[in-house]
């Protein structure tokens, strides 16, 4: 499979190899979702900033807590161990299992609203999930 990458170039996927499996067999729990970062609105459209998110973040932090043995499999872009690596060796967490792909790491806006529900919306689209 191929697609633009952010600087024009194409990437490619490659199948995962069979080795990349057994590397997260090591840690007691696997944790296998998302790791964006959420550009928060509040619902009277300041911005709050832009924060590391996703259900994968979220359930490696609560792991995190309990044990030392935890990993996120997820892919991620190209500059997301440059901003956010930092985070990973302040908790003691691995970056073991993220998986670098073309192009940026997801961007996910979300708005509060008034009636305390939120919309989100993925900067580069929904099909960049599929990467």
């Amino acid at each position: 499979m191929e697609w633009p990458g952010s600087n024009g170039s194409l990437c490619r996927r490659k199948p995962a190899e069979p080795w990349a499996v057994r590397r997260f067999m090591m840690a007691e729990y696997v944790v296998v979702s998302t790791a964006v970062i959420d550009d928060i609105w509040s619902c009277d459209h300041r911005h709050a900033g832009c924060y590391l998110g996703g259900a994968g973040i979220y359930a490696l932090s609560g792991l995190g807590v309990w044990t030392g043995s935890a990993v996120l499999v997820t892919g991620v872009g190209g500059d997301f161990l440059e901003n956010h690596g930092e985070w990973f060796a302040r908790n003691r967490l691995s970056t073991q299992g993220l998986l670098p792909r073309c192009g940026p790491t997801p961007v996910t806006t979300v708005r509060y609203q008034t009636d305390e529900s939120r919309m989100e919306t993925p900067r580069f689209g929904w099909e960049h999930y599929e990467k």
